[in-house]
């Protein structure tokens, strides 16, 4: 008889084998990856391995940046030395940092985050400016200062420019001409209106341009002032006078005319900032920077009177409702050179060349040095200066020789116009700054030569003086010189210093004058 279950037990159910296991297994519940699952991680990480591996390869990293204005760091050379002291690995990080692919890409987003951050339409940028009052008469440095100051110059360790002079050059022919289609192209350019249409320029009562006047802007946001204001679509360097500094340029000035009195004329051009002509002298009032028309006069009065100064505030204030500074750079345009070179040539005795007697080239829109060093603004971007050249007609070849004394040809006026990128074009006079730059002029048969001293204000200002002189010898201050071997060599009528104002102050430009010519 079958027994029948007790009250309140479970009936008997056979075990599922599958559910039977074996002592100590635990049930895994997590379910198993699918091989789309995989994919999803997989796909990255190869990914990253390839660009990785790509990033390493120097060939296809950028080597130059076009924003900045440079050559970017090259990778290490390898030697134990440099193993064993961990800069070998160091050279590698920098290299690796400076020079990442999309390199232009990335800072320019950024530089644009950047500025969503506020309302920037004003920035002061730079260094709290400390400057000297301007005296009323001149503190020249006698003799035996600039003896002192000569004398310590030369004790100092330091690597010169290696520069040679091999002479005057042979005109051969030549190898880097501008086409005759470019030429043509410049010569049919249309004209090309240098007037800033946000003003017009006004007179006084005898009809002569009113020299106070200028542009007027607002300044309510700027709180403090430092080297360089950008307000909107351009910016403003301010001015610190320097009595020591400006003292001692004249003198050295002073010293070469007196020097060179029997042989060659000296000129001396200080060209002023764009501040104290574009902006309205109330306006300039305003600002915590030093009188500029004064400043100019004090050094010409530190170098006598026989050096021929060239007037240069009036001269550009005169005209400044026109394009004569650019706004994205700190240079002047070649229409503000060509103003000075008038005055120059007046001062010289020459007949000044009309603008009509030159080929008009339209090099396209450029963005310079204060958009790359003061976060590209995009007021500036969206709205870029435009370089615009005046060619010479006559026969006119040019040869630039390297501190290292490699002689290369160039044109004297580069074209630019099928450029894509706005940056650097200022390099299109004379094909910059170079050691020693000789240009020739065979429209002018004789053996009339000038030398040109000058910083980079000087570039478009040399293309000028190619109408009055059969050799044009250029040499850049950055570089040194033997003035006595050039006047000799080249038997040089006219020396011509060409500096910015505030470059005119700088230590480094006056220790190159003294190696120069003391």
């Amino acid at each position: 008889m079958r027994s029948q279950p007790q009250s309140g037990s479970q009936p008997f159910r056979p075990q599922n084998p599958k559910d039977q296991r074996k002592p100590g297994h635990r049930q895994n519940h997590r379910p198993k990856e699918s091989l789309k699952d995989s994919y999803f991680v997989l796909i990255p990480y190869l990914c990253f391995v390839i660009i990785t591996t790509f990033a390493w390869i120097p060939s296809l990293r950028p080597s130059y940046s076009d924003s900045e204005g440079r050559d970017l760091l090259t990778f290490p050379d390898f030697s134990m030395a440099s193993l064993t002291d961990g800069t070998y690995f160091e050279g590698i990080s920098l290299w690796f940092s400076d020079t990442f692919p999309g390199r232009e890409s990335w800072v320019f987003s950024y530089t644009r985050i950047s500025q969503m951050y506020g309302i920037r339409d004003t920035v002061i940028e730079g260094p709290q400016m400390v400057a000297d009052e301007i005296p009323d008469t001149p503190q020249q440095p006698s003799k035996v200062d600039l003896d002192a100051l000569v004398e310590t110059l030369r004790d100092k360790d330091q690597t010169l420019a290696a520069g040679t002079d091999s002479g005057p050059a042979e005109n051969t022919e030549s190898s880097a001409e501008i086409s005759a289609e470019n030429s043509e192209e410049a010569g049919n350019s249309e004209d090309v209106s240098e007037m800033d249409s946000n003003r017009e320029s006004t007179e006084t009562a005898d009809g002569e341009p009113d020299l106070k006047d200028g542009l007027n802007v607002d300044l309510a946001d700027a709180m403090d002032f430092g080297a360089v204001m950008v307000l909107n679509n351009a910016a403003y360097e301010f001015y610190g006078f320097s009595l020591e500094a400006t003292s001692r340029y004249g003198s050295i000035v002073a010293y070469a005319a007196e020097k060179f009195e029997d042989t060659s004329r000296v000129f001396s051009i200080i060209v002023p900032n764009s501040t104290g002509i574009i902006l309205s002298e109330e306006m300039y009032a305003q600002l915590d920077s030093s009188d500029e028309e004064a400043g100019i006069n004090y050094a010409y009065s530190c170098m006598g009177e026989k050096v021929y100064s060239v007037e240069t505030y009036r001269t550009l204030r005169s005209h400044n409702t026109e394009n004569i500074f650019f706004r994205t750079d700190h240079h002047w345009t070649a229409l503000g050179a060509y103003y000075v070179y008038r005055q120059w040539a007046e001062t010289a005795g020459f007949e000044p060349v009309e603008l009509s007697e030159f080929e008009l080239l339209d090099n396209g829109d450029f963005l310079g040095s204060f958009y790359r060093n003061y976060d590209m603004p995009a007021a500036m971007e969206n709205d870029p200066d435009r370089i615009i050249c005046y060619v010479p007609r006559d026969d006119i070849s040019m040869w630039i020789t390297s501190g290292e004394g490699n002689v290369t040809e160039y044109p004297l006026v580069l074209d630019y116009s099928g450029s894509d990128t706005p940056f650097h074009k200022y390099s299109c006079f004379i094909a910059g700054d170079n050691y020693k730059t000789e240009i020739i002029n065979d429209s002018i048969q004789d053996d009339s030569t000038c030398l040109l001293y000058k910083d980079s204000y000087g570039n478009p200002f040399a293309v000028f003086l190619t109408q009055h002189y059969h050799r044009v010898i250029v040499i850049d201050d950055r570089f040194i010189f033997n003035l006595d071997d050039m006047v000799e060599t080249y038997g040089i009528d006219d020396i011509i210093f060409l500096s910015a104002l505030t470059l005119s102050q700088s230590s480094a430009t006056f220790e190159n004058y003294c190696y120069s010519i003391y």
